[in-house]
């Protein structure tokens, strides 16, 4: 599109110079300057979609991270009550284990036992 602007700007300018209106050096310094009014603008135009892409991209990027805290904080209060559950359970088991040691240590009495092996009284005697 610049390209075309360039060469209209040029084709103007070398029918003004066969007529005699413009001479040879203010015709080229006119196209050059067309040309660089030609690539500012269209160096303003890349500037401002680039930036209405940024805010699109970046307004995208805020309603994902948005939606990670959300599902992050979903995920910790659900491994929070799992850990409470599995802190209930070990709390349990370790009542479990400590009757049975109480229960084990009431049976040991009558137990004798030989070098590693636990043999019962009766079979001793």
């Amino acid at each position: 599109m610049s390209f075309l602007s360039v060469l209209a700007v040029s084709a103007a300018l070398g029918s003004l110079f066969f007529v005699g209106l413009v001479d040879l050096w203010s015709a080229v310094q006119i196209t050059v300057l067309a040309g660089l009014t030609g690539l500012v603008a269209l160096l303003v135009v890349q500037t401002r979609r680039t930036a209405a892409q940024i805010r699109h991209l970046r307004r995208g990027l805020d309603r994902q991270v948005r939606e990670v805290a959300e599902i992050a904080g979903e995920n910790r209060a659900e491994m929070f009550g799992r850990a409470d559950d599995l802190t209930d359970r070990l709390d349990s088991v370790a009542e479990s284990v400590s009757e049975l040691r109480t229960e084990m240590s009431g049976r040991l009495s009558e137990v004798q036992v030989i070098k590693t092996a636990p043999v019962h009284s009766r079979a001793v005697s």
